[in-house]
């Protein structure tokens, strides 16, 4: 067999679920020490996404109600009202 002709066995061509989690396995151990696969309190996307909604809704009202307006300030205006509006 030559260098540039590769098996179609073997664990790293294998598709089976045993051989790809023994690859995932190798890749990022499950006993890894990297901050990320440590337990936390994790992300919570529910506060932030309530807390975006928020600021977003307060500068939405501030531009509204705001005498002149930049042409900045006009289009960012336009795609607050996009988030709102249904088509």
């Amino acid at each position: 067999m030559s260098a540039s002709t590769r098996p179609a066995w073997g664990p790293s061509y294998c598709t089976s679920a045993c051989c790809a989690q023994h690859r995932a396995e190798l890749v990022h151990p499950s006993r890894c020490a990297c901050p990320e696969c440590q337990p936390g309190p994790g992300i919570d996307h529910q506060a932030n996404s309530s807390n975006k909604t928020r600021v977003r809704r307060a500068r939405m009202m501030f531009l509204i109600l705001k005498d002149t307006l930049t042409d900045a300030e006009a289009e960012e205006l336009d795609k607050l009202l996009n988030l709102y509006t249904i088509d």
